[in-house]
C-alpha cells in the first residue's frame, strides 16, 4: 500500500467511496486489461507520460523565466503566452491519459499515498499559479506601437505610475518564481511516489 496518511474521517470515507467506486467500475477492468494484454503497454506510456512533462516543464519554465526577469531574445511576454499555453495545455491532456491507466488500476496506490496526495495538490496549485502569473505577466506587456511612433508620442510616466509600474513588476517577478518552485515540487514529488511504495511496503 505504501505510506499512508487518511487525515480526517471525511476524506478517509471520501477517498474510500472513491476507491471503491474504481475498483467495481469497467474503467479500471479497461485498464487492467489494456496494461496486461497490450505488449510494452507500460513502459510506452511512461514514456509518453515523461515526454509529456518535458514539453510541459520546459514551455512553462520557458515563459516563468521570462516574466522573472531573464531575457529570452525580447519577445513580448503576450506572444510568449499566446505561443506556450497551448502547448501546455495540450501535454496536460497527454499527461492525464498516459497516467490514467494506472491510477485506474491501482487506485489506493494513489488515493492514500501521502506523496501521490501532496504531488497532486501541488499540480492544483501550480496549474492554478500558473495561469494567474501568464495571465498577469501578459497584462503588463506594453501595448503594440504604432507604426509611426513619433507622430503620436506617448507622455512620459509619472512618479506615482513609475513606481506602480514597478511594484507590478516585481509582483510578476515573485509570482513567477513560485510558479516555478511548485513545478519542481510536482516532478520531484511524482518521481518520490515509486520510491516511497518500494521503502514502505507492506
Amino acid at each position: 500500500m505504501g505510506l499512508i496518511w487518511t487525515g480526517t474521517t471525511l476524506m478517509t470515507e471520501t477517498l474510500t467511496l472513491i476507491s471503491v467506486a474504481l475498483y467495481e467500475s469497467t474503467l479500471r477492468q479497461g485498464a487492467l486489461w489494456l496494461l496486461y494484454n497490450v505488449p510494452g503497454l507500460p513502459p510506452i506510456l511512461q514514456g509518453i507520460h515523461i515526454l509529456a512533462i518535458v514539453v510541459l516543464i520546459s514551455g512553462l519554465g520557458v515563459a516563468h523565466a521570462h516574466q522573472a526577469g531573464w531575457s529570452m531574445g525580447g519577445m513580448a511576454a503576450r506572444i510568449l503566452v499566446q505561443r506556450i499555453w497551448p502547448m501546455a495545455l495540450s501535454a496536460l491532456g497527454v499527461l492525464a491519459v498516459s497516467g490514467a491507466p494506472f491510477i485506474l488500476a491501482q487506485p489506493d496506490r494513489y488515493l492514500f499515498n501521502v506523496i501521490s496526495q501532496f504531488k497532486f495538490f501541488a499540480l492544483t496549485l501550480a496549474l492554478t499559479a500558473s495561469t494567474m502569473c501568464l495571465r498577469y505577466g501578459a497584462s503588463l506587456a506594453p501595448p503594440p506601437q504604432t507604426p509611426n511612433p513619433l507622430a503620436h508620442p506617448l507622455p512620459e510616466p509619472t512618479s506615482a505610475q513609475r513606481q506602480s509600474l514597478h511594484r507590478a513588476a516585481v509582483y510578476s517577478r515573485l509570482l513567477a518564481l513560485l510558479c516555478l518552485s511548485l513545478w519542481t515540487l510536482v516532478i520531484f514529488s511524482g518521481r518520490w511516489i515509486a520510491y516511497v511504495d518500494y521503502l514502505f511496503y507492506e
